[in-house]
């Protein structure tokens, strides 16, 4: 439903301001069709921040009647779009506009009394620093998340509880117990070497060394496995060992 009494290219739909992917085309000089397949090839990355909502239109073409989505896209998820588009000036030009829009609009409900009451912001004003912020935190757990690096996304997972939305290990379906680290992998946890983390695993208890060689003990089993590696030995640990 279109939001009459303040001239916007945005739209009011589910309870929230939200940008078609026709007026985003239009604005970056853009082929409706490749911004419709840009979010479908990203639309697991743009559900992060909640579903993406499109409708089915009839449009008049010179061959008759079709029928054609329109997908809405949310404030984080229209910024999160055009990251994905290559930079030009326009496409600068309509980070800027999208933004300070959003901002406006808020604005505006925050100081009229209309139907859009409930959607007000908690404030009286609108921190601008502090969404910028917030988007720039929602860019990073989204590129973390992107590298599937096992350290990466243990940071994510804390990043993405700060911003209350889904765990990275819940999106991509990993289970952090599974997976097991070596010694210098796990170091990268809490910037110390392999010989400290050894050490450390020692001090608690986790394994002993015979004849140069580390080997498990009781209590450690409950957190590494061995495994050969060529003619040696080696142990991999669960990142609850040290953390």
């Amino acid at each position: 439903m279109q939001n009459n009494s303040i001239e916007t290219f945005l739209e009011f739909i589910d309870n929230e301001f939200r940008v078609s992917h026709r007026v985003i085309a239009e604005k970056t000089d853009n082929l409706e069709k490749s911004i419709s397949k840009l979010i479908a090839n990203y639309i697991d990355k743009l559900e992060l921040f909640g579903r993406v909502r499109f409708e089915i239109d009839t449009l008049q073409t010179k061959g008759g009647n079709q029928e054609a989505k329109t997908y809405y896209l949310n404030e984080p998820q229209a910024t999160l779009l055009l990251t994905f588009m290559r930079n030009n000036e326009i496409i600068i030009e309509f980070k800027v506009r999208l933004v300070k829009e959003f901002y406006r609009m808020r604005k505006e409900i925050n100081n009229t009394e209309t139907s859009y009451q409930h959607v007000q912001t908690q404030n009286e004003t609108f921190d601008l620093d502090f969404y910028t912020q917030e988007i720039e935190k929602i860019f990073k757990l989204v590129k973390l998340i992107n590298s599937q690096n096992i350290k990466d996304l243990y940071f994510a997972d804390n990043l993405s509880k700060t911003l209350n939305i889904k765990s990275p290990f819940e999106l991509l379906k990993i289970e952090i117990k599974n997976y097991y680290l070596i010694p210098t992998e796990l170091g990268k946890f809490i910037n110390a070497s392999p010989v400290e983390i050894n050490k450390i695993l020692e001090l608690k208890g986790l394994q002993l060394r015979e004849n140069g060689v580390w080997h498990l003990t009781e209590k450690g089993r409950d957190f590494g496995i061995e495994f050969k590696n060529g003619s040696f030995i080696q142990i991999k640990w669960r990142l609850e060992s040290i953390i």
